[in-house]
C-alpha cells in the first residue's frame, strides 16, 4: 500500500503529495520507502522535468529524532527533482520538523495554512521565474 497519494498537474507543473490515511514515518526504512515512491512517480509522470511540489501535511508525521535522515531525503528531492517544495496544513510538530530541515538545507521551509495559499505561492514563483527568463 502506498504511503501517500500522488498526482501531477502538467498545466501548473505541480506534483501534489497528500496523505489520505495517517502516515507515520518513524523508521529509516519507512522514510526511504516514502521518498522512493515519490521519486518513482516523478520518473513515471514528469518526464524528467523538475517540478513544483505541493505537500499536504495533514495525516503526515515524521519522528523528530529522524529529522537528519528525513532531511537527506528532502535534500535529494530539492537537488534533483524539485524546483521548490511548498507545504501546507498538518500538525505543529510536523511543521516544525519541516522548518528545521529547511534551516539545515539552507532553503525556505515554505509552510502555509492552506492548499490554496500553497498553490498561489507556486504560481507566483513560476511567474517570477518566467519573467526572469525574458
Amino acid at each position: 500500500m502506498p504511503l501517500s497519494r500522488l498526482s501531477y498537474d502538467p498545466r501548473d507543473n505541480i506534483l501534489f503529495v497528500s496523505h489520505p490515511e495517517p502516515t507515520k514515518l518513524d523508521s529509516e526504512e519507512l522514510i526511504r520507502r516514502y521518498f522512493n515512491e515519490v521519486v518513482a512517480f516523478w520518473i513515471a509522470k514528469c518526464n524528467g522535468q523538475r517540478v513544483y511540489f505541493v505537500v499536504d501535511y495533514e495525516n503526515l508525521s515524521v519522528d523528530p529524532n529522524l529529522k537528519e535522515i528525513y532531511g537527506k531525503q528532502v535534500e535529494r528531492g530539492v537537488r534533483g527533482y524539485a524546483l521548490t517544495i511548498v507545504r501546507y496544513g498538518g500538525e505543529p510538530l510536523q511543521r516544525t520538523v519541516a522548518r528545521l530541515v529547511g534551516i539545515q538545507l539552507h532553503v525556505p521551509s515554505n509552510v502555509y495554512e492552506s492548499r490554496e495559499q500553497a498553490i498561489a505561492v507556486v504560481r507566483q514563483l513560476r511567474a517570477r521565474a518566467t519573467a526572469e527568463q525574458r
